[in-house]
């Protein structure tokens, strides 16, 4: 399901502002709430016709939302967010796109997304993942 095209879930980006944008997303913010997940980031490029996964996290149930938000559109100072990976796709006339995954129980979602991590190439947006080694 992570790594389905088909379940993509495509954000939309209007150009009057980042509240804006993330007001047009409510579906998915609010379906990724209060959820253990682990959630896929992906971008396909301009003139391309497949979206390819750049990037694997995990979120806990009481940060879900706030963990997705913070990717694609507005970061907190604090967060390893990958905020500016997206900007600069879109910025490019590209598109991101989102899939998720409910983990239960919740305590599996890192030891899930670690081994994603590991055995997937050309997680590109991700520190440790293959294709950076």
């Amino acid at each position: 399901m992570l790594f389905k095209e088909c379940n993509i879930v495509e954000v939309i980006y209007l150009p009057v502002g980042i509240e804006e944008s993330a007001k047009s997303n409510e579906v998915l913010l609010k379906d990724s709430s209060m959820k253990n997940i682990v959630y896929a980031i992906w971008e396909k490029v301009k003139g391309e016709s497949n979206f390819k996964v750049k990037y694997v996290g995990h979120a806990k149930s009481n940060g879900s939302r706030t963990r997705l938000r913070n990717h694609l559109f507005k970061k907190h100072e604090k967060t390893g967010s990958k905020l500016k990976y997206v900007t600069d796709s879109i910025t490019s006339d590209n598109n991101i796109g989102v899939t998720f995954v409910e983990i239960d129980p919740g305590y599996f979602r890192s030891a899930i997304e670690e081994y994603i991590i590991g055995s997937t190439p050309d997680l590109v947006w991700n520190i440790h993942s293959k294709s950076k080694k």
